[in-house]
């Protein structure tokens, strides 16, 4: 399986994951809803029911977050202050189209599915450079990869964050001035991970050059700041707003006590949060000279979003963040090809499962 999927070209890598989210989201808007209460395993009628193919097309990604996104594009930033936390680039992308009502949802799934298609192309040669080519087919089957083709800014996120590690590792500037900007623009996460490429320069990075991004990063983080105040008042609107959403810091145990009875959750939260970043420790001090700034690219990166979750996270998290901190897959290229393959299957199972809970509207993951 695993040599049969690294044989695949990056566009038929994409055509793989669009068919198994698409097509999968489409199936489950004919099936029933399902729901187990205390062991019990309850049918009901789905939420698609009466709906034609073409209504069902254009509503089946347009849940929880979407609409916010959706809501943006269409009547502004400051329709409402929930709103204030959504980072607004995929937004004005989407307003670019004046499209409106569900057609809007189908222009959000092709401006992310097109994303997300040059998030493989930069993350498979990313990964090729630390001879892990399957790690764009862990990214392509990735558990949360609906939120990839759902209109919703990760794809857009993980692309960028693509083009910024690629050319920071060919240390090229001109890409960088373009794409920061950009990259600070796509969602909140941007920010800390913003500073960690910043930190990572410092010390793989000429000083002329270091000095150069810096002056890119400060620009791009001046942007964002000043569109908040002119449009907010307050240059940290987006941060302030986060308590609207319950979203806090909290010590790692309080998190822990709530994972409780949620087997698959606590794997998850052990692997991304803790593994993950102590692996590429490990790996980038016992990398060889010529790889080490690699590994510990990866290793800001991935800690920059990773490790904040330590202190103040929730469920839907452990699911969707990770993909966000792309790099944190090099966890998985220590293990032989067999543990591969037996991972891939599990992220297939965990796929399915997440694209039926995202389409059915029962559970955000």
């Amino acid at each position: 399986m695993l040599r049969r999927l690294g044989r695949l070209s990056t566009p038929a890598l994409f055509a793989l994951s669009a068919v198994l989210v698409l097509g999968g989201a489409l199936l489950v808007t004919y099936l029933p809803q399902l729901r187990i209460i205390h062991g019990e395993v309850l049918f009901s009628d789905s939420i698609y029911a009466g709906l034609s193919l073409g209504e069902r097309l254009q509503s089946m990604l347009s849940h929880w977050d979407a609409k916010h996104y959706l809501l943006i594009a269409t009547e502004g930033h400051g329709a409402s202050e929930t709103l204030l936390p959504f980072f607004p680039l995929y937004a004005w992308l989407l307003g670019v189209f004046q499209f409106s009502g569900p057609w809007l949802a189908l222009v959000g799934t092709a401006i992310s599915a097109l994303a997300f298609a040059v998030a493989l192309h930069y993350w498979r040669r990313i990964f090729r450079t630390l001879n892990f080519e399957e790690g764009v087919i862990f990214l392509a089957l990735y558990p949360a990869v609906v939120f990839c083709f759902a209109p919703y800014p990760e794809s857009l996120f993980i692309a960028l964050l693509g083009i910024c590690v690629w050319n920071l590792l060919q240390v090229q500037l001109a890409p960088l001035a373009l794409a920061m900007p950009l990259f600070l623009f796509s969602k909140h996460a941007a920010v800390p991970v913003g500073g960690a490429l910043l930190a990572w320069s410092w010390f793989y990075w000429p000083r002329q050059k270091f000095w150069s991004f810096a002056a890119i990063a400060a620009v791009s983080l001046a942007l964002v700041l000043a569109y908040y105040h002119l449009a907010f008042g307050d240059p940290l609107a987006w941060l302030t707003a986060q308590k609207k959403w319950g979203r806090g810091f909290a010590m790692p145990w309080v998190f822990v006590a709530n994972l409780h009875g949620k087997g698959v959750d606590a794997v998850l939260y052990v692997l991304w949060c803790f593994v993950a970043p102590v692996y590429l420790l490990r790996k980038t001090l016992a990398a060889p000279e010529s790889a080490r700034r690699t590994w510990a690219l990866a290793l800001f990166a991935t800690s920059a979003i990773l490790v904040p979750l330590w202190f103040g996270t929730s469920a839907q998290s452990i699911y969707r963040i990770p993909v966000l901190a792309t790099p944190s897959l090099l966890v998985f290229s220590g293990l032989s090809s067999r543990a591969k393959t037996v991972c891939l299957v599990l992220f297939l199972v965990l796929l399915l499962n997440t694209t039926y809970m995202f389409v059915g509207g029962s559970h955000l993951p």
